[in-house]
């Protein structure tokens, strides 16, 4: 009829969708880094499309969905997924995809065929550039590279922890560099500006739902040159305090996490010392058997993938947990830890530098390091005195349960489950019930860490003490 929102296909009459041709607003905003002619590298199916087109078009695909496959009369057999938030489908029927629902005005809507979105979806850049691959990055690192001619991009893998957010920066000071994220041949997200047009670097924010390997794509929007890519995340906290800058005594913290791996899960980060050699301690805390390793900084990411790779020994926990101080000498490091137990396995690491006291020096400590496996509804003390002519600092690992500063007389009561008296400040190390973090017990007298736990699983603490004295 010469009317084009319509159109013959497969013998049927359709309606053309707005939704997002590759000649449509899936290209819109900046001029399109896509060549012509096309060059389709990549296996684009059905799937990969419809979470791309979640990622892009959120106010008409958003949140969680289903798929399956129904019967349509006068079409066949779709392939579809449905967001209900929404109501809208995206529907896949003999290599062509169709949308369904309140945007389409209740019509089925042809939008193109599967396989002319490929490079809209993976941004092949056919300009010739072609996609190799780079060193595999480690959360707390980066690495470097370059791609040489127009339209190559570099493909990195990292090692993602489910649950934990994760931040990826690509910087160049060459051209204008664009990232992209991928499980598998999966379609995650892309970034090209932080903050177009005051900054132009890109940055991917992502919080795994399943722990693995992932794939990062670097390329440039336009031009080509030298980058950096880098990782970070947000894994920390609890079990542990930090440091407090405000106090006279500090330790620099290396790594500081709390992870929960699954079975053969493991995780690592990498480090550097430099100017000199660094006096460190590891505080090393699991809830059931795991190993931990200081690695050499090339082969970081083999332990984390399961590859062969060289560590310390004299610096290790195989299958167990505890405390201990060594000196690292210059040099590129990691720390690697895997489960080793057949369930799921939470687990607490403080890497620091040997904690210093301004005007003081170490003298010994205070009590034997606390090593313990606290059943459920199992209840420890650990007794400190405190002088006057010495300083008293604590810290400690667990991977669960709660503590607390309590008077010396309290024990017992704390010990039988009875209501006990506890201290909730004048110890700077909080009332959080958390692990006790590095802190100082300043006041002179007689106390007590007491630890419980409150969960039903088994769980370890380390608790470690330490005297200065003057200098």
């Amino acid at each position: 009829s010469g009317d084009t929102r319509y159109r013959l296909l497969d013998g049927k009459c359709v309606k053309a969708s707005r939704v997002g041709s590759p000649t449509s607003d899936a290209v819109a905003g900046k001029q399109s880094a896509l060549k012509s002619p096309q060059r389709q590298v990549l296996n684009l199916t059905a799937p990969n499309l419809f979470i791309w087109a979640a990622a892009h078009y959120p106010w008409l695909f958003n949140g969680n969905y289903s798929s399956g496959n129904i019967g349509v009369a006068g079409y066949g057999t779709f392939f579809y997924y449905y967001w209900p938030s929404t109501g809208n489908y995206l529907g896949e029927l003999n290599g062509n995809i169709y949308f369904y629902g309140p945007g389409s005005d209740w019509e089925v809507e042809y939008v193109g065929a599967l396989s002319s979105f490929t490079c809209v979806v993976y941004d092949c850049n056919s300009g010739g550039g072609g996609s190799s691959t780079g060193s595999s990055l480690t959360v707390g690192g980066s690495v470097s590279g370059a791609t040489s001619t127009d339209g190559a991009t570099v493909l990195h893998s990292v090692y993602l922890t489910a649950g934990v957010t994760y931040s990826f920066t690509l910087t160049s000071s060459s051209a204008d560099p664009k990232l992209w994220l991928y499980s598998g041949s999966t379609y995650i997200d892309e970034n090209d500006d932080i903050s177009y047009p005051t900054n132009i670097n890109s940055r991917i924010d992502f919080t795994p739902s399943s722990t693995g390997t992932y794939t990062l794509k670097v390329g440039f929007f336009e031009g080509f040159g030298g980058y950096t890519l880098s990782a970070s995340s947000n894994a920390s906290g609890g079990g542990g305090g930090g440091v407090d800058w405000s106090s006279s005594f500090s330790a620099d913290e290396i790594v500081e996490t709390s992870e929960t791996l699954a079975v053969n899960g493991r995780w690592g980060q990498a480090f550097t010392v430099s100017n000199g050699e660094l006096p460190v301690e590891i505080i090393f805390a699991a809830q059931y058997t795991a190993n931990l390793y200081v690695t050499t900084g090339d082969t970081l990411n083999a332990c984390v993938n399961g590859g062969a790779f060289s560590h310390y020994e004299n610096y290790a926990f195989i299958g167990q947990y505890g405390h201990q101080s060594f000196t690292l000498q210059p040099g590129s490091y990691g720390i690697c830890i895997r489960n080793t137990a057949n369930v799921s396995n939470s687990m607490r690491v403080e890497f620091q530098r040997q904690p210093t006291v301004t005007g003081f020096q170490y003298l010994q400590q205070r009590f034997t390091t606390v090593v313990r496996t606290v059943q459920p509804g199992g209840r420890v003390t650990q007794p400190v005195s405190v002088g006057n002519n010495y300083r008293v600092i604590v810290d400690g690992a667990n991977s669960g349960g709660s503590f607390w500063y309590i008077p010396a007389t309290e024990q017992s009561a704390f010990l039988a489950g009875n209501t006990f008296s506890y201290y909730t400040e004048g110890f700077g190390c909080g009332s959080d019930k958390a692990s006790p973090g590095l802190c100082e017990m300043d006041g002179v007298g007689e106390y007590a860490i007491a630890y419980y736990n409150d969960t039903s699983s088994p769980q370890t603490i380390v608790i470690v003490g330490r005297d200065y004295v003057p200098e």
